[in-house]
């Protein structure tokens, strides 16, 4: 994209105020030099004023979906992620105007039972073929409860254990890379499947590949299966990661027995619960735009806000109860042009 030239104020490429190209969320001209970005946390409206902005570069991120809670649970899936170097904003009438942006919040994590999906980050150009979605992450499977399976969405959530069930499957696009251009159903990476003999947890899937199967069995050394990590954009003009999966978690037979919860990927996710050894709660995921926060008593970790990415799966046994299930991160929509 060529720098806008003519616009009051402007040089084509120095600085200049939001209002004299677009307006919407939070804006900065300081922050990538030579661009103008736009950033979007919660609901909003893009606003183009000039006529002048026809193509806009974007990245933008569901909800990340909640680990499970109880024991044994799964990761939750980051949301799937959309990225283009240059979209065009033209409608069908060529006359740039307000676009609706959507930002899908993170699924909350519960006690028991599987958490919610991430909801869906929609830049709304006036409907087919103009918007572009981003789903949210599907959940992480639960124990104990029938909800064993992890759940669909932009990534996969990672599957419990129980008498059955599956990973959660991604509706987003494999073989993404840090930085590189998205289908239309951005990209996104199945859940990890639960150890053998009813152990660890899978980890939720990420941006960047899938989450990892839990490892076992029951009555020896369990293991969580990681968090697939995310992708690297550097849209805002910092290269942050996001869409990491949430870590599952792993009980032994009984608390004699060492466990570990999987580590949350790349880009702010939860790390897995875990009841036995230092009886830590998950943490979350390195080299996201926000650090996820690390709730108490064998719960999963929260993924960071703004990341999109999969909270860690709970952790627990007997009398110790259960560990809830980390909360996903909220989505986000990151708009910039030259200026």
């Amino acid at each position: 994209m060529a720098p806008l030239k003519g616009l009051k104020g402007l040089g084509g490429g120095g600085g200049g105020g939001p209002s004299e190209i677009a307006t919407g969320g939070s804006y900065s001209d300081s922050a990538r030099p030579g661009y103008g970005v736009h950033t979007f946390t919660a609901p909003g409206q893009f606003k183009v004023i000039s006529s002048d902005l026809q193509t806009i570069e974007i990245m933008m991120i569901g909800g990340g979906g909640a680990g499970g809670g109880g024991r044994h649970c799964g990761g939750g899936g980051a949301g799937a992620l959309y990225y283009a170097s240059s979209l065009s904003i033209l409608p069908l009438n060529n006359n740039p105007g307000d676009i609706a942006i959507v930002v899908g919040e993170g699924g909350a994590g519960v006690p028991v039972g599987r958490g919610e999906a991430g909801e869906t980050t929609i830049f709304n150009n006036g409907g087919t073929p103009f918007t572009r979605e981003a789903t949210g992450g599907g959940w992480g499977g639960a124990h104990p409860a029938p909800d064993d399976s992890g759940g669909q969405g932009g990534c996969g959530g990672g599957r419990a254990h129980a008498g059955g069930g599956d990973p959660g499957q991604a509706t987003g696009a494999p073989g993404g890379t840090n930085g590189t251009n998205s289908p239309n159903a951005g990209w996104g990476n199945d859940g990890g499947q639960c150890g053998p003999s009813r152990a660890g947890a899978g980890g939720g899937g990420g941006g960047y590949n899938a989450g990892e199967n839990g490892e076992g069995p029951e009555n020896g050394n369990g293991q969580g299966g990681d968090g697939g990590d995310g992708l690297a954009y550097s849209v805002d003009g910092t290269p942050y990661h996001y869409g990491g999966g949430g870590g599952g978690s792993a009980n032994p037979e009984s608390c004699n027995n060492a466990c570990e919860g999987g580590n949350g990927g790349q880009g702010g996710a939860g790390s897995g619960g875990t009841c036995c050894g230092p009886r830590t709660p998950g943490q979350a995921g390195p080299m996201g735009r926000a650090a996820g926060q690390s709730p108490t008593n064998f719960a999963g970790g929260n993924a960071g806000q703004g990341t999109g990415s999969g909270g860690g799966g709970g952790a627990g046994w007997g009398g110790d109860g259960n560990g809830k299930g980390g909360d996903g991160g909220d989505g986000i929509c990151i708009i910039a042009y030259p200026i």
